[in-house]
């Protein structure tokens, strides 16, 4: 009987470890299954990193550059203009220059001239105040 039982139990033990290893090996597919999965999805995902990764680096590459020439076009742009208003100060300034020169030459001549004229603008006042039957009161 202890012979009987001693085998039933390894019989028992037996289909235990075979139903046990039949366990784990359909959980072991079921891993790997999983597993293949998952590779693949992880594949997929790098693929989609590395072409983000590319682009990131193409756009952080191509905005510097951009930007330094859209830089380099508006200084462009404000040395233009920065010429074109120092070829206008200078003119008018020249033009100044000019104008000051001429009334510094012509000044003595200005103030001799208007002496001169309010003279004569005197005699001339008192002549026809004279000649005039009307009092030379009411010319002034």
């Amino acid at each position: 009987m202890i012979k009987y039982s001693e085998s039933r139990l390894l019989e028992k033990i037996d289909i235990c470890d075979h139903s046990n290893e039949m366990r784990v090996n359909s959980q072991k597919s079921t891993f790997e299954g999983d597993l293949k999965e998952l590779k693949l999805v992880a594949k997929e995902y790098h693929v989609l990193f590395v072409q983000d990764v590319k682009k990131v680096r193409k756009d952080v590459n191509f905005k510097p550059q951009e930007l330094r020439q859209d830089v380099e076009k508006e200084i462009a742009v404000v040395h233009t203009k920065f010429a074109s208003l120092q070829q206008k100060v200078d003119i008018i300034c020249d033009a100044f220059i000019k104008f000051s020169k001429l009334y510094e030459s012509l000044s003595a001549q200005i103030a001799q001239l208007s002496t001169t004229e309010n003279k004569n603008f005197y005699e001339v006042f008192t002549l026809l105040a004279l000649s005039s039957p009307l009092s030379s009161e009411d010319f002034i």
